[in-house]
């Protein structure tokens, strides 16, 4: 059974910060707890230039710097104001397993992406790709940019609201994870009335992909002039999930990754199927959903195929304290 809760990987840095953001958003719009990890970094200390120590407290002892290494991840989660039921947990061991771990049974894993600095051990790069390899739960990766903005908007009736959420793209095709993606993306945009549209990228000649820069522009195809054949398995499960009047299905000629970072340019949240390797087209997965974190402006959320999770125990092997 899926546990109502979303797992954020927590550090200082940018992205650190815009993920746990990014991530509370969603736990308020969702009404789930949310529960963030920290990983610890060790060892640390007056010589770790992440660490604010000033020259007079060269001399601490490791219990004082442990305090105040603590002290300082526990601050980024208070600024976000945590809701009662909400957690800050600490862990030991590698970050990408760490999450991956924890996470399994959870609604959701977010983590941020493509910075290289901050306290700590930063939830970015290698390990945001190794959670969207091997987690069993929908993984989204948060670029440093949201945070920024959903700062800048405050709160509004109580609630914070996230920059040009009206809309959710997702990537479509007939695989597991294609339909895994797409049905995440409907309940999504049914739960924060956001409008949908799902995106085809019609797998065209190299010599077409050339002409379009390697695939780096989506060239919007018209429905009916597309085969039969190809198109109308698509948009069967386009209206297997009952569309809303306002949700769209679009196909697009070019390269799937490209094409969806392109589409996504003005939506609020990315989202791809991940894993799979079958599928007509070309799958929205593997190297795709890895393309779109490395180089989509918004999250991007990479959805598994369908397994039955049950609980797991191992979620309660980190330190918890209460936020």
């Amino acid at each position: 059974m899926t546990r109502n809760e979303i797992v954020v990987g927590l550090d200082d840095s940018p992205s650190g910060k815009a993920a746990l953001l990014w991530a509370a958003e969603q736990a308020i719009r969702k009404r789930a707890v949310l529960r963030a990890i920290h990983v610890l970094d060790w060892p640390y200390g007056p010589d770790d230039t992440n660490v604010d120590a000033p020259p007079h407290n060269a001399n601490q002892t490791f219990d004082e710097a442990q305090a105040r290494y603590l002290a300082s991840i526990t601050r980024v989660f208070n600024d976000i104001s945590p809701r009662p039921a909400w957690l800050i947990q600490f862990a030991t061991g590698e970050p990408g397993p760490v999450l991956v771990t924890q996470s399994n049974g959870s609604q959701l894993l977010a983590v941020g992406t493509r910075e290289h600095v901050g306290l700590g051990r930063l939830l970015a790069g290698s390990i945001s790709h190794y959670c969207l390899r091997h987690a069993d739960c929908p993984v989204a990766a948060v670029p440093t940019r949201i945070d920024a903005e959903l700062a800048a908007l405050g709160k509004q009736g109580g609630e914070r609201r996230g920059p040009n959420m009206h809309e959710i793209v997702v990537g479509v095709d007939l695989s597991p994870s294609g339909g895994a993606a797409l049905a995440w993306a409907a309940e999504e945009a049914r739960a924060t009335g956001q409008t949908l549209r799902a995106v085809h990228a019609v797998d065209v000649s190299p010599a077409f992909n050339m002409e379009l820069g390697m695939g780096a522009a989506a060239v919007p195809m018209d429905a009916a002039a597309i085969d039969a054949a190809y198109r109308d398995p698509i948009a069967g499960i386009f209206e297997a999930i009952r569309p809303e009047p306002n949700w769209h299905l679009r196909f697009s000629a070019g390269e799937p990754g490209p094409v969806l970072v392109a589409e996504s340019d003005r939506a609020g949240l990315l989202v791809v199927g991940t894993k799979e390797h079958v599928g007509i087209g070309r799958l929205v997965s593997g190297s795709v959903s890895h393309y779109c974190i490395n180089h989509a402006q918004r999250p991007v959320v990479a959805v598994p195929a369908v397994r039955d999770h049950g609980s797991d125990p191992r979620h309660d092997h980190a330190t918890r304290r209460s936020g």
